[in-house]
């Protein structure tokens, strides 16, 4: 059947090019639908509790989405330049898309000037006179509400803060922010020594860019690396089309299914055209190499007879590897972070799709243009050139070193794997660029000179009426905010008791002992009642029954800043009592909060996939064995990976989050064709290690092939605009190779300890009636069984007027008939008899299953092509190791075999006896 399959495009051809002709042609209308989306939502789980806490913060205190404008300049404090920054202001407020803009000149300015306490904006007419404008400048740095919140220490550095409100209805609102800004200040740059724009506009507005650049570097890059494995390993340019044309359709179904299905282009879904190409690109090159295979078995092979061969030697695990593909990515849908399922989503989606266009339309490929020659040279079976250099390699090593082998992987494991502890989570939005990306470097100045652009906010709500206008509410807010002090890991803290502390110093005549919350009631109220709205409005109500901190910092260990904040609470627990509840929120926090589903995520995506590969090893080689051996090489590659990311430090952020679900997944491609293969050769081989070798010889060339084009693939992931996806693609590129060793150096010695029947084989395996019925070998056996029996037994097929036996030979083993018939006949001399025909079911041989060097007491002829399974009680023992009850029957039947031979010649050694004469 799968045979069928894979031929149908061929077969089929009318039909399956008008299939995907309609496919394609729908795919390409949904394009103008396909969306981009730059935002960090997608870090978010929709289901977060922080977006009710976010939202209620913003409508009491204001929109949390903020844009910093950067100014530095050696003449910063003069008329000019003040007035520039000023205006830029009061433009900026003129603009319907901000909703607030606050600068160095409109921060509240509180200080006592002798026969006055001044509470109001620095600025509200530049001064002209250097006098003036030192005065002003001598107020900013005085106040510790401005100083590193809009005015760095020496002085040379300020920021213009701009608030505005998300819209969900317009999805490129953050890229308009963005251009306003940037057309406001793009006639400032040749005046001020650096200016610039952070935010989430800026952040959006980068990975918007980037994306497009990615998309332009990376296919391009995918398809150069494809083009030359498969001229180099292939040998063949006719065939570098049909790789080109499946990976293309594919890509093109992807896109529109992405869509049709409201999936938009991400920072990780721009990543699946590159991977279509170089992971489906895979399967392509085994049903090459196979279609290469075919073309050289004999001189008659032509171009059809190597496709029908083609589709017998790879149809079952190209079905199978292309599923296991699609189950590594698929398995990320269990992450809680939107970009990750999405991502999810579509990657297993383009490998399912890869594989139908794949079906479809490669076989007609090679019919209508594929090589008339094989272009892949062997002698004796091994591959020519350095693939057969390594094939020899592989097997002296493993056939003469296997414990060597084995430890030394061992070792390595345990020194690498002792690094995965040390793995840190990281899911900070600025850390998807480069180091030295101007926007990762504007951030790090701005945090260096002033404060963070990362903002949370710590809330507090209270049931007592305006119980943060007494002096015990805002003591509470001022021990809350110490404790954030306390922990020495953000840039700025500001909120109301800020405002009232300096407040109270500067009615005190500018005396710091009085840096602090009165304690009288009156004096608070006095204080009140002097601040204006605007002063206090971003951290206490109206009505004083909530207020807020305001936290900046640049922290990008995510796990670090959630672990301060979890021992934060436990203090502010202590610290507020009963009155006051509190919340911490902020798109920041949630961002980071997402950072433990990482982890979560990662395990939970791990396990199912290697729970799904262990339970299909299982089912379709029919052994639990072989599940557990089949993740013994896959593993190795997890391991290795997660161990090189602690040594060196790379985080677990979005992308490399995957790295193992995805790399099981596609890895075990190899131990799918390695098994599938040894499963056919070990039933034509009597010797385990003989089935091996062929194994190993004939996959050599796909398997090496497609490891090397994978972790090339991979790797042109490095010239990704985004370190999140540099970082992704050479960790699974090292993984491919990882993997690729695995599979050449362990599964060997692996094998060598198993025998193999798919289930399909099972299935598939036609037997005539009376073996399944009338065999003595097998009584008491399901058809089911006696094929597994027949699978793991050594089958061989013989041409009419072939010997099986020959009388007076010594070999071992006996036989069962399974197709054809054969005649049993006595020679010696010139005289030949014939004695019996043997029919499907009968046993003959039978005396050396348990012997070596049995003489044999009769030839046995084929008549006409049969099949025969030859058991000895070595190759039985080990096939059947594994299966204790099938072994159990089948050797009490040799038994019952044995024994009524025996009684049979008993039998008939008394009849000579009686005839003979007295």
């Amino acid at each position: 059947m799968i045979e069928k399959l894979l031929t149908v495009g061929w077969k089929g051809r009318f039909v399956s090019f008008v299939g995907l002709l309609i496919v394609s042609v729908a795919a390409w209308q949904q394009l103008p639908d396909l969306q981009i989306d730059r935002s960090d939502n997608k870090l978010i789980s929709p289901t977060d509790p922080g977006w009710i806490d976010l939202q209620r913060m913003e409508e009491d205190f204001g929109a949390e989405e903020t844009v910093l404008i950067y100014f530095r300049d050696a003449d910063l404090w003069t008329t000019e330049r003040l007035k520039q920054i000023q205006k830029l202001t009061f433009d900026l407020e003129d603009t319907s898309a901000i909703s607030s803009v606050s600068s160095l000149l409109s921060a509240t300015n509180i200080r006592d000037k002798g026969d006055y306490v001044v509470a109001e904006p620095l600025v509200d007419i530049v001064p002209r006179s250097a006098e003036g404008i030192e005065e002003i400048k001598g107020d900013a740095l005085y106040s510790p509400i401005m100083r590193d919140a809009v005015i760095s220490d020496d002085a040379l550095s300020t920021t213009v803060s701009i608030g505005y409100h998300r819209d969900s209805e317009n999805p490129n609102l953050s890229t308009e922010i963005y251009d306003i800004i940037e057309a406001f200040i793009e006639p400032l740059r040749k005046d001020f020594d650096v200016i610039f724009q952070v935010g989430s506009p800026r952040l959006e507005y980068e990975i918007d860019r980037g994306l497009f650049q990615d998309l332009k570097k990376l296919i391009p890059a995918a398809v150069f690396v494809l083009i030359v494995t498969i001229g180099v390993f292939l040998k063949s340019v006719r065939v570098l089309p049909i790789p080109l044309i499946t990976a293309g359709l594919s890509v093109l179904w992807t896109l529109g299914f992405m869509a049709a299905t409201g999936i938009p282009i991400t920072l990780l879904t721009a990543m699946v055209p590159a991977l279509i190409i170089v992971i489906g690109s895979t399967e392509d090159v085994h049903m090459l190499s196979a279609y290469m295979a075919g073309l050289g078995e004999s001189e008659s092979s032509n171009r059809q007879s190597a496709v029908a061969s083609m589709a017998r030697r790879v149809g079952v695990p190209i079905l199978i590897t292309s599923l296991t593909t699609a189950v590594g990515f698929i398995v990320n849908t269990v992450s809680e972070i939107p970009l990750i399922r999405e991502f999810a989503v579509v990657s297993a989606f383009a490998m399912v799709a890869n594989l139908v266009v794949t079906v479809l339309a490669l076989p007609s490929q090679l019919i209508l243009f594929g090589p008339s020659k094989s272009s892949i040279d062997t002698k004796e079976q091994v591959p020519t050139g350095l693939i057969g250099k390594v094939v020899i390699f592989v097997e002296q090593v493993t056939d003469r070193y296997a414990t060597v082998v084995v430890t030394v992987f061992a070792i390595v494991l345990l020194s690498i794997g002792m690094y995965v502890p040390d793995v840190r989570v990281n899911n900070d939005p600025l850390s998807y660029f480069q180091p030295d990306h101007p926007f990762v470097s504007d951030a790090n100045q701005l945090a260096d000179e002033l404060s963070g652009l990362k903002i949370f906010s710590v809330t507090f709500s209270s049931v007592i009426p305006e119980y943060f206008s007494t002096t015990e509410g805002v003591k509470k807010i001022a021990a809350a905010q110490k404790l954030l002090e306390d922990q020495e890991l953000y840039g700025k803290t500001q909120s109301f008791a800020d405002i009232v502390k300096i407040m109270h110093q500067e009615m005190h005549r500018g005396d710091t002992a009085y840096y602090g919350i009165p304690s009288d009631q009156k004096d608070l109220d006095l204080y009140v009642q002097t601040f204006s709205r605007d002063d206090i409005q971003a951290f206490v109500t109206e009505d004083y029954a909530r207020a807020r901190i305001m936290v900046r910092h640049n922290l990008s260990n995510s796990l670090a800043l959630i672990e301060a904040l979890n021992n934060l609470e436990i203090e502010l627990n202590k610290v507020l009592g009963d009155e006051v509840e509190f919340a911490m929120t902020g798109k920041n926090l949630m961002v980071n909060r997402a950072a433990q589903h990482l982890i979560s995520g990662q395990l939970s995506s791990l396990l199912l996939v290697l729970t799904i590969i262990f339970l299909l090893f299982s089912i379709l080689y029919t052994s639990v064995l072989a599940g557990l051996l089949a993740l013994v090489p896959n593993v190795v590659p997890v391991v290795l990976s997660f161990g090189f990311m602690g040594m060196l430090g790379v985080p677990l952020n979005p992308a490399t989050a995957m790295v193992a679900a995805i790399v099981i997944g596609v890895a075990v491609d190899d131990t799918i064709h390695l098994m599938t293969r040894f499963g056919v050769e070990s039933r034509l081989h009597l010797s385990e290690s003989d089935a091996v070798r062929a194994t190993i010889r004939g996959q050599a060339v796909p398997i090496i092939s497609t490891s090397v084009a994978l972790a090339f693939g991979f790797s042109v992931l490095v010239f990704s605009n985004f370190s999140v996806v540099a970082q992704f693609g050479l960790l699974a590129a090292a993984a491919m190779l990882y993997a690729m060793i695995s599979d050449l150096m362990l599964m060997p010695i692996l094998l060598r300890r198993l025998r193999l029947a798919t289930v399909w084989d099972i299935v598939a395996l036609k037997l005539d009636r009376d073996v399944l019925v009338e065999c003595p070998l097998f009584q008491g056996m399901s058809p089911y069984q006696i094929k597994k029996v027949a699978l793991l037994s050594h089958m061989q097929d013989f041409d009419a007027g072939e010997t099986i036996l020959k009388r007076g030979e010594r070999s071992s083993g006996m036989y069962v008939l399974l197709k054809g018939t054969a005649q049993v006949q006595f020679d010696k001399d010139e005289l030949t008899l014939d004695l019996d025909v043997l029919k499907p079911g009968d046993v003959f041989g039978e005396i050396g299953f348990s012997g070596t060097d049995v003489e044999r007491t009769a030839t046995v002829v084929a008549i006409e092509p049969i099949s025969v399974v030859r058991l000895d009680e070595a190759s039985t023992q080990k096939g059947l190791r594994f299966y204790p009850t099938l072994a159990s029957r089948l050797h009490r039947n040799i038994s019952n075999i044995l024994g009524a031979r025996l009684v049979e010649s008993h039998d008939r050694l008394a009849d000579a006896v009686r005839k003979q004469p007295v």
